[in-house]
């Protein structure tokens, strides 16, 4: 294997080294031929996979932006409230707490319903209106009074899931 010879012939091959090939201009014409019909297919065959590639990517970048006009159309619904962070008012957040908490209500949230229930939807109402009346929240927004009602019923949520836990622990007889 070692002392056996290819006989392809590259136009790359210089004159002389080969010699089988004379130097004749008919030779030389012969072999710029077959080297240009070789490069002419391989560039044939090149374009045509780069077609299919440049397709499939035009068909992945529409995809993309149907996606992109479904997003942008249902993100143009959304309102702003529906976006913005949350206000954080530590006189207003004790107000709300103070209210719910006060004696004298008997409109409490109930973490097990939701906040979206009929009644909770009534205790974020009576809140709303007690606080917005009050002369130092006068000119608060209402949306952000009931951010901050939905931010205290969050954090009885979690209380009440805590406690609860406790109680079945307690029960099972573990702690950990």
């Amino acid at each position: 294997m070692a002392g056996r010879r290819l006989t392809f012939h590259s136009p790359s091959t210089p004159l002389g080294r080969d010699p089988q090939i004379t130097a004749s201009p008919q030779t030389d014409d012969k072999r710029l031929l077959i080297a240009i019909s070789g490069l002419s297919r391989q560039i044939n065959l090149n374009t045509a996979d780069i077609k299919e590639h440049l397709d499939s990517v035009d068909s992945r970048l529409l995809s993309l932006e149907e996606k992109l006009v479904a997003l942008e159309l249902n993100s143009a619904g959304e309102t702003n409230s529906d976006k913005r962070r949350r206000v954080r008012n530590p006189k207003l957040a004790e107000s709300v707490r103070r209210l719910h908490n006060s004696e004298t209500n008997s409109r409490r949230y109930e973490p097990e319903q939701g906040l979206i229930s009929p009644r909770n939807e009534a205790v974020t109402s009576f809140l709303l209106d007690t606080i917005s009346a009050s002369p130092h929240f006068h000119d608060v927004d209402k949306d952000v009074i009931v951010s901050a009602c939905k931010t205290y019923y969050e954090y009885c949520g979690r209380t009440s899931r805590r406690v609860q836990l406790g109680v079945e622990r307690e029960e099972r007889g573990c702690w950990n």
